[in-house]
Formats: C-alpha cells, sequence, structure tokens
C-alpha cells in the first residue's frame, strides 16, 4: 500500500490519495518531509 503524498490538487497544496478520489488539504506544518511543491 502507497503512502498519500503531498501534491497540487485544484490549485492547491493538499493530500491526494493514489485512489485518485481523495483530496484534503495538506498542513505542511504538520508533515516531517519536504515536497516541492509550491516550497522554498
Amino acid at each position: 500500500m502507497k503512502k498519500k503524498e503531498c501534491v497540487k490538487c485544484g490549485g492547491k497544496l493538499k493530500w491526494y490519495s493514489h485512489c485518485g478520489y481523495l483530496c484534503k488539504v495538506c498542513n505542511l506544518v504538520q508533515l516531517n518531509q519536504k515536497y516541492p511543491y509550491g516550497v522554498n
């Protein structure tokens, strides 16, 4: 089972499941990893 990734969805940074239908707001403050989406 793959982990959810923080990606651009609907023009904003959100969680996007590999299933392709779940899209939630991604809170970078709670993440311990760096993502190349809108992050310097």
